[in-house]
């Protein structure tokens, strides 16, 4: 509980200067927050599908787009997981 008195102290000066701005520029302000914020949501699943999914072995992730010739040559060489695979309704090929 201290931890959070201690921030919202520090924070009060900026509070109190985002309360002082005329309404349109707070809100030019939140605007500009919100835009960045989302930005940074759709940099990251870019990034995550471009750099990261396409490496990835867990093949039931809806994010996952390793090629289907690669998914298959995978579980050829294991045997388990093609079982389990193909008793989900995978099909080979």
């Amino acid at each position: 509980m201290e931890k959070q008195s201690a921030l919202l102290e520090k924070l009060e000066p900026l509070f109190e200067k985002v309360e002082a701005l005329p309404k349109p520029q707070r809100i030019a302000l939140f605007v500009g927050i919100f835009v960045l914020i989302v930005g940074s949501f759709v940099y990251f699943f870019y990034f995550l599908r471009r750099k990261v999914c396409i490496k990835c072995v867990n093949f039931s992730c809806p994010l996952n787009k390793v090629p289907k010739n690669l998914v298959d040559s995978y579980l050829e060489k294991n045997p388990i997981m093609k079982e389990a695979w193909e008793a989900s309704g995978y099909k080979l090929g």
